[in-house]
């Protein structure tokens, strides 16, 4: 059974964060509040973590999943190349709600890497969870927490009652505002492709490339 630990979002004790923390350190899954949705999350480059939590959503294997950064710097470490497109994308929309999908690069976990060899990234416009990728200095798996295609929660009472047990950590944030998941948009070929439109509009990323 996991850990319920809650957390005041405008006031986030650094104790909290160091417990939260030890759980990613040693390979286990958390149930945490993001700028979007609660995801599901583990340190990227623990490989037994990544497969629970397909395992705990029963996610497809085909369909990977995406990775919180905490700096541009963490970014390099995970991409083959950072383009222009793709860096004017981050300087106007990070931290904030859009995925950015590059060539990822070698030694990153298949599930996380699409057949085509790319990977999902974003910073996230979110004090806990800057404040846990600082601590930890790891990319963190972030995937929404709901079970494949089943409705994506808003409010902790419910995501507690179907993760309770499946999870090592749940972090209480309270109710989030909006079921709303981050856009998508896909600079890894010469033309930016929108995969997803989410939180972020089409016009508002259109008018950035104008």
């Amino acid at each position: 059974m996991g850990t319920v630990v809650k957390i005041n979002p405008s006031r986030i004790q650094s104790r909290l964060i160091n417990d939260v923390a030890s759980v990613i350190e040693r390979g286990g899954v958390i149930l945490y509040p993001t700028d979007t949705i609660y995801g599901l999350g583990c340190d990227a480059f623990k490989k037994k973590a990544v497969e629970r939590i397909f395992q705990i959503k029963k996610r497809s294997p085909q369909n990977p999943a995406l990775v919180l950064a905490g700096s541009n710097s963490m970014v390099e470490e995970l991409v083959a190349d950072i383009s222009d497109s793709a860096a004017n994308l981050m300087k106007h929309f990070w931290p904030g709600p859009l995925t950015i999908v590059f060539r990822a690069c070698k030694g990153i976990h298949p599930l996380l890497v699409s057949r085509t060899g790319k990977i999902g990234i974003r910073i996230p416009d979110n004090n806990f969870c800057l404040k846990l990728l600082t601590r930890c200095q790891t990319p963190i798996v972030s995937t929404s927490a709901n079970i494949s295609g089943e409705v994506i929660m808003s409010t902790f009472n419910s995501l507690r009652d179907v993760f309770l047990e499946k999870v090592d950590m749940l972090v209480d944030g309270g109710d989030l505002k909006s079921t709303l998941p981050s856009t998508v948009v896909d600079v890894s070929e010469e033309k930016l492709i929108i995969l997803r439109e989410g939180i972020i509009s089409l016009k508002e990323i259109q008018r950035l490339l104008v």
